[in-house]
């Protein structure tokens, strides 16, 4: 799936860690640089993170499995999760069979810091929950629903509190949220067909949204990325295709194209320093250069084939 010009300058892996799992950005890699936290099944494992060896294989420690947490709450398989900047906070969401679909708020021991206790349960969405995002500063908290729930809600992390909720955009379902780096009160949810940035309203209890302009294009919404200067959102496509969007202005800065390099969508993005990480539903990996002031902002780099099925999560180092 990589044409002849991708292959000649090949993304290295200097390494990489296994995850089987459907959920879309369940893998995270912890702010402490030493775990990983993913979902399995109803259970979020809590695991130190393997170390490569000098061959660059990661290698597993038996001993690690031992020092792993599981955390368990949830009824239903785990559909979303997330973890906030600072690693303090998890928030994890279900699927089930009917009823309500509770969103967990996990929150780091004090006394045992290798693991997490439930300190808040959420529970407003029904049947299912697809996407979660923190805010930048840990206070807030997004939850987009389901089919069956179809509703955005906003909560405050530390009292478990809703803050306001709304029906999603008529038109079609969401699949993806992300809050912007310098706002608690401001996020971006995107699906098919639909990309509004929501903003909630302290004073008059209100959460209201606006649709992004992406002109004439008609596009299947997977992923979100924000940069740093919430400046762009970058948004991936079923159709292999990134979405760049001006968010001071909410209108559509360029469309870019991967479909010379992968075959289906692009599932999971992931900023590091001055570059985007795409992982594809094909299995592969692909980096991209940003320049933000350039007329065109991404450029292709380099790609190369990770797995034989979706790539669904991307973790970098907060560092990296």
């Amino acid at each position: 799936n990589m044409s002849s010009s991708s292959s000649s300058r090949e993304l290295p892996l200097e390494a990489a860690v296994g995850f089987s799992g459907s959920v879309a950005n369940g893998f995270h890699l912890h702010p402490d640089g030493k775990r990983r936290v993913y979902p399995l099944g109803d259970t979020i494992v809590v695991a130190p993170l393997p170390q490569p060896s000098r061959n660059e294989d990661v290698q597993e420690d038996p001993s690690d499995r031992s020092s792993a947490s599981f955390l368990h709450g949830h009824a239903g398989e785990i559909t979303a999760l997330t973890i906030s900047k600072s690693g303090r906070f998890i928030a994890s969401a279900e699927r089930v069979s009917s009823g309500i679909a509770d969103v967990i708020v996990w929150e780091e021991d004090v006394a045992v810091k290798s693991t997490y206790k439930e300190a808040r349960r959420l529970s407003l969405h029904t049947s299912h929950v697809v996407a979660l995002a923190f805010s930048e500063d840990e206070r807030s908290l997004a939850s987009v629903g389901g089919e069956t729930d179809e509703r955005v809600i906003m909560w405050d992390v530390h009292s478990g509190t809703a803050l306001c909720g709304s029906p999603i955009p008529s038109g079609g379902k969401v699949c993806a949220v992300a809050f912007l780096h310098h706002s608690n009160t401001t996020f971006i949810t995107a699906g098919e067909f639909v990309v509004s940035k929501w903003s909630y309203d302290d004073t008059n209890k209100r959460l209201s949204h606006d649709s992004l302009n992406l002109g004439t294009l008609k596009r299947h919404i997977l992923s979100i990325a924000i940069d740093e200067g919430d400046d762009y959102a970058y948004l991936g496509t079923s159709s292999a295709d990134i979405l760049i969007v001006f968010l001071p202005r909410s209108v559509l800065k360029e469309s870019f194209t991967l479909k010379r390099h992968i075959s289906q969508g692009v599932l999971s993005l992931t900023l590091a320093r001055n570059a985007l990480l795409v992982g594809a539903g094909d299995g592969s990996l692909t980096l991209l250069s940003r320049k933000a002031k350039a007329e065109k902002i991404l450029e292709f780099v380099s790609c190369r084939d990770i797995s034989e099925s979706g790539l669904t999560s991307v973790a970098v180092a907060r560092t990296a």
